[in-house]
């Protein structure tokens, strides 16, 4: 199974759109994940639409800042698990393996003064494990 996690810093200029498109369809990954995409679910599922992934779940940016989505192929048996503004965790049975496990997509406070707040969820996260 293959996954790609990148920073796209935004969905309003066409050439960042393009630069996903080819870096999917060179890697083939089975899963995408995106952070500060800087747009609503719907500006999302036009472009899972077009980079040919069967799911998505996004998270809408605040503003200008933030945003994040979880896309995946109709190959992987994936339903959502929690998310928050700073991340998604996917539950996939991996069939092949006959197991499950979570992925767990984060994107840390920018702001260096609110870092631990980043800490402090991801060991949150860790304990419900």
């Amino acid at each position: 199974m293959k996954h790609q996690a990148w920073n796209c810093r935004g969905f309003g200029n066409p050439r960042t759109v393009c630069a996903l498109h080819i870096l999917v369809k060179e890697k083939s990954p089975d899963v995408v994940f995106l952070s500060e995409t800087k747009c609503k679910r719907g500006r999302i599922k036009s472009i899972w639409d077009k980079l040919n992934f069967s799911h998505s779940f996004s998270v809408d940016c605040i503003g200008r800042n933030g945003g994040l989505a979880f896309l995946w192929n109709q190959e992987v048996d994936a339903e959502l698990d929690s998310y928050s503004n700073y991340h998604i965790s996917i539950a996939i049975n991996y069939v092949i393996m006959k197991n499950r496990w979570i992925v767990t997509s984060f994107y840390g406070q920018p702001v260096t003064a609110k870092r631990r707040d980043s800490w402090d969820l991801l060991r949150l996260i860790h304990s419900k494990v």
